[in-house]
């Protein structure tokens, strides 16, 4: 079982995530309020989780393939129809860039079994929203 325990931090809608490991999340409206956002949306939540899970995934496997990572960024992008209220995301594209002394074909093993077998988060929103990726390595589009 997972828990975490959320709390007002103050008159507006910022809230304190703390995990049972004493880790911190400032969660906060994003544009609905007056004055600067303290936080992450919870939307943006939701894409920092499947960023997370993923590159953890990544990291991993390639670490096991005794693969280098000298580097790994990963940029997640949610795309939602404007305007629309309470709606999930409709698309969800994760670009990884990775650095180091890495074989492109293991990279793109990696990711594709973090899409498609281990990533929790990607199998648990993969039903109703379209996950897309693309990757390069040390510069190099992979296909």
């Amino acid at each position: 079982m997972t828990e975490v325990t959320l709390e007002r931090v103050d008159s507006t809608y910022h809230f304190r995530g703390i995990n049972s490991r004493g880790g911190e999340i400032n969660v906060d409206s994003v544009g609905d309020r007056e004055g600067d956002p303290v936080g992450v949306g919870p939307m943006e939540c939701l894409l920092f989780g499947l960023g997370g899970c993923s590159g953890i995934d990544i990291v991993m496997i390639l670490t096991k393939g005794r693969q280098q990572i000298d580097s790994f960024r990963m940029r997640v992008r949610g795309e939602r129809p404007p305007n629309s209220g309470a709606t999930p995301y409709s698309e969800i594209h994760t670009h990884y860039e990775l650095t180091g002394d890495l074989e492109q074909s293991k990279v793109l093993r990696a990711v594709r079994l973090s899409h498609e077998k281990y990533c929790s988060v990607v199998k648990s929103l993969e039903h109703k929203t379209r996950i897309t990726f693309s990757c390069t390595v040390n510069g190099e589009a992979l296909e």
